[in-house]
C-alpha cells in the first residue's frame, strides 16, 4: 500500500499562504495531510484555524509541546515528508526517521521536491 500521508509545521511554514494552498490542493487529491509543530499544545487556536481552512481534521494535528519533531516521526513512520523552515528540525528528521525532511527555509524548489515525494 502507498503512503499518502503528509506533513507540515506550522510557525514559518504553512502559515504562509502559498504553503497553506498547497496543503490544501493535497487534501482536494486526497492527501492525508497533518499538521506537526513544536508548539505547546495550550497555544492552539490559530493553528486549528489554519487546519479548519485546509479542513484538515483536528486529530491530524499534533503539538509535540516542545519536544524533537523527530521523535514523533520515529513513532509515525508511515509519512512521506514533513515540510518545516528549521533547518536543524529537517536535518533530524532525515538523519533520525524513515521520513523526508523538506525544508521551505530559502528553498524555492521546496512544492517540488515534495511533488516528487509524493508522486514518485
Amino acid at each position: 500500500m502507498k503512503r499518502n500521508k503528509v506533513s507540515f509545521d506550522f510557525d514559518g511554514t504553512i502559515e504562509f499562504e502559498s504553503v497553506k494552498e498547497y496543503a490544501k490542493y493535497l487534501v482536494e487529491i486526497g492527501i492525508d495531510v497533518h499538521i506537526v509543530t513544536a508548539r505547546h499544545h495550550c497555544f492552539y487556536l490559530d493553528v486549528l484555524e489554519v487546519a479548519d481552512y485546509i479542513k484538515i481534521p483536528h486529530f491530524n494535528v499534533i503539538f509535540t509541546n516542545g519536544r524533537e519533531k523527530s521523535d514523533y516521526f520515529k513513532r509515525n513512520k508511515d509519512f512521506i515528508f514533513h515540510l518545516d523552515d528549521d533547518l536543524t528540525t529537517t536535518r533530524l528528521i532525515n538523519e533520525r526517521t524513515k521520513v523526508k525532511g523538506v525544508t521551505n527555509w530559502a528553498n524555492p524548489m521546496w512544492k517540488e521536491e515534495c511533488e516528487e515525494l509524493i508522486f514518485k
